[in-house]
């Protein structure tokens, strides 16, 4: 398993009522590891006695100085679960000088900054992050392709990397800006602030968009990330030309998460989980989304982070059987070992948990 690394925070900028950036620079003074634009950077904090684990995305392109994240608070419902306790840590309790700990920059998510094809960057709400760093990658290698930054949020309040974005539309040719505010504010004007009112679907994307014939990326809301997916494709355009990230979690293309469904359904249901060290057996559940889903369930610990195969932090020794795993994951388990947050048992298996 990847090991952590301390980061002191160097500081941090309010982007938006909920968003605030943290710069992070290596407590040991060390080069830091480069990433490409879209990848997150898996975090560990310790809340209270125990450890948390979360990935950000790296809300700008590689700086050989620093790091970048750009969190948004959690809301009252969501503060309770480790993502939001995380999240509102990070606003509540780090500031200049604080220390946090992080694994290298990893994730399936990212531009190819060598490409050629119009890119359309699309976000919603803090899925904005991810599209910030592939925009500036393209503008520091001076890239000439078209950029179409389609940018859904609430209202102004709620705008991160406001002023940026409208800078760098102004500034470069090549980068056109959409914004559409959902509940524009009293002072929000249509025409300065933002372009459109409502939510973002495919009639909003065609009359913004000169032609689908380029290279997507989403990054938002789980239903609104579906909805234009799924519509692009009926559209016409090609699956692999559609990049989705789940937040700070990277996805598979469709066509590849179907098969993932259709292995999962083939798994027998005949099969015993052993988790040795913790002592208990319990018949699987062919319904049970994932191993550490499952191990949870039963009351077995297993650390975990993304809960997508992308931080290795549920990395556990296979001791026995065989696995399958749901989707391509961004670390590959050591032998002998499986990341339990994304994969199923194929036969009777035997866990060092």
């Amino acid at each position: 398993m990847r090991s952590y690394r301390k980061f002191i925070v160097d500081k941090v900028v309010q982007e938006s009522e909920s968003a605030r950036s943290f710069y992070l620079r290596p407590a040991d003074n060390g080069p830091l590891e480069p990433y490409l634009p879209g990848q997150h950077l898996p975090v560990k904090l310790v809340v209270g006695d125990a450890p948390i684990y979360r990935c950000y995305t790296l809300s700008d392109c590689f700086k050989p100085t620093h790091y970048r994240l750009t969190i948004k608070r959690a809301p009252p419902m969501s503060a309770g679960h480790s993502g939001g306790q995380m999240a509102n840590h990070f606003h509540d309790e780090l500031y200049a000088e604080s220390v946090v700990e992080a694994q290298a920059p990893a994730g399936n998510f990212f531009l190819d900054v060598n490409g050629k094809a119009p890119l359309a960057l699309i976000a919603g709400g803090i899925g904005i992050t991810p599209m910030i760093s592939m925009v500036n990658a393209c503008l520091e290698q001076s890239s000439q392709r078209e950029i179409y930054i389609v940018y859904a949020v609430r209202n102004s309040a709620s705008h991160a990397f406001r002023q940026f974005l409208h800078q760098i539309a102004r500034k470069h040719a090549n980068v056109h800006l959409t914004v559409l505010y959902s509940q524009p504010g009293s002072r929000d004007v249509e025409g300065d602030d933002f372009d459109y009112v409502g939510r973002l679907d495919i009639d909003k994307l065609r009359h913004i968009l000169p032609h689908f014939d380029m290279q997507f990326y989403i990054c938002g809301p789980d239903a609104m990330m579906a909805s234009l997916s799924g519509s692009l494709i009926t559209a016409g355009v090609p699956a692999d030309h559609i990049n989705v990230e789940h937040f700070h979690v990277s996805k598979p293309p469709l066509s590849a998460a179907r098969a993932a469904g259709e292995n999962a359904q083939s798994i027998s249901s005949e099969i015993h989980v052993e988790f040795r060290r913790s002592m208990k057996t319990a018949n699987w559940r062919a319904d049970a989304k994932s191993l550490l889903v499952f191990a949870l369930e039963n009351d077995v610990c297993i650390s975990s982070g993304c809960e997508y195969g992308d931080c290795g932090t549920c990395l556990t020794p296979l001791l026995s059987g065989t696995v399958a795993y749901n989707h391509q994951t961004g670390v590959e388990p050591d032998p002998g070992s499986c990341l339990p947050c994304s994969c199923k048992p194929v036969t009777s298996i035997v866990l060092d948990a």
